[in-house]
């Protein structure tokens, strides 16, 4: 009887794959088991049987099929016209790749000559000088150390990375450096959030926008805690939106890390746990267990706890109690409009346009993407409109 007949289960069952000569492969199908062997360079001899039964007791007794499969040799390249369609889609992706890379390099030398024009015509101002301090104080650097504790406010990420300059010498520019940096690789983290939740074109409009933002330029050509603390909630968010496709633990983890990363950089970098408890709470369609969630979070809180943990063993668990009262209870410098009237001139104002109108567009979509971006954007907003001391 016809092999399509015989065995309808098999259809789409054997897929080949390049081998050497004269080996075997097996596998099996709910009605048929089936083995593929190598009988010359470029044929493939593939017998069906019933499951249970071999070839040989299946001879005379069952029906057996047998099939085989000659690939075209082809001697000479066929021409663009000629060549299979995966062929074509596969040089067409090629050529898109190559303009995507030439496009992202362009941007980030953009942005590079933004942040390093002139980066050290004028000294540090007085945030620069602290944190630069720190990181003297952590070296160990015998002339600054006694006039900066290395227990001021923030955490110490940055100003432990900061140290290393000390060891190379020229420490004013090599601080510099490292937040320029740090802010080409988040221009590098937007591109790659913005690809990958929804396209290259996106990822390098979000990338572009980065690269010459003013305060995004400001921050980075400084050596603040803004920068670092930018890169790694940029990381937090890529490697969510990684989470949220794929549904593996593993990316939620990492995500609870770079949290923890951001954290680190600077204490306000906490908010970023509330816009996730909004998006997975906003969002059904991603799946969250719980086990996943106490994982993640204790993934998180040992990175958190680094720090409070290192003040107390250090002697001076009441520099962070005292900073943490006096910015709780300063008494407010700005008006609610503060934000309102800042934010939009510092990020610009075509660039708030344009996300107001995109989301706005997107919004019919009702996707988790949406939700995502309002999540991370609106949680930290709405924190620092209610708080009493602003600035930035």
């Amino acid at each position: 009887m016809p092999a399509a007949t015989a065995f309808p289960a098999a259809a789409g069952s054997v897929t080949r794959k390049t081998s050497p000569p004269e080996r075997a492969v097996s596998g099996a199908s709910p009605r048929l088991s089936f083995r593929a062997s190598r009988t010359h360079e470029r044929e493939l001899d593939i017998k069906l049987t019933p499951p249970g039964i071999s070839e040989h007791s299946a001879a005379g007794q069952v029906d057996v099929a047998s099939f085989r499969v000659r690939e075209p040799t082809q001697t000479a390249d066929p021409g663009p016209e000629a060549r299979p369609w995966r062929s074509r889609l596969g040089s067409l992706a090629t050529s898109e790749s190559m303009v995507t890379a030439v496009a992202l390099t362009a941007v980030l030398a953009l942005g590079a000559f933004v942040r390093l024009w002139a980066l050290n015509r004028y000294g540090y101002n007085s945030d620069e000088a602290v944190y630069a301090g720190q990181g003297a104080s952590i070296a160990g650097h015998p002339e600054l150390s006694q006039f900066f504790p290395t227990f001021r406010a923030h955490p110490l990420l940055f100003q432990t990375a900061l140290s290393f300059g000390f060891y190379f010498g020229g420490f004013d520019l090599f601080a510099r450096y490292i937040t320029v940096a740090i802010g080409l690789l988040t221009v590098y983290l937007t591109y790659r959030v913005g690809s990958l939740a929804y396209t290259r074109r996106v990822g390098l409009i979000a990338a572009a926008v980065m690269a010459v933002m003013p305060y995004h330029v400001l921050v980075s050509r400084q050596v603040l805690l803004d920068a670092p603390m930018a890169l790694f909630a940029t990381l937090a968010l890529y490697l969510l939106v990684r989470y949220s496709i794929t549904q593996r633990p593993a990316w939620l983890y990492a995500t609870a890390g770079a949290v923890g990363l951001t954290f680190l950089s600077k204490e306000a970098g906490i908010l970023f746990v509330g816009s996730i408890y909004v998006f997975f709470a906003l969002s059904p369609e991603i799946k969250v267990r719980i086990r996943h969630l106490v994982g993640a979070t204790a993934v998180m809180g040992l990175m958190m706890i680094s720090y409070p943990l290192a003040t107390a063993l250090a002697g001076n668990a009441e520099s962070g109690g005292n900073y943490l009262a006096w910015q709780l209870f300063r008494r407010p410098n700005h008006s609610l409009l503060f934000y309102p009237s800042e934010v939009p001139r510092a990020v610009g104002y075509l660039v708030v346009a344009s996300a107001v109108v995109g989301l706005v567009v997107l919004w019919k979509r009702k996707s988790w993407r949406e939700t995502l971006l309002l999540s991370w954007i609106i949680v930290p907003a709405i924190f620092f409109e209610l708080y009493p001391v602003k600035g930035f």
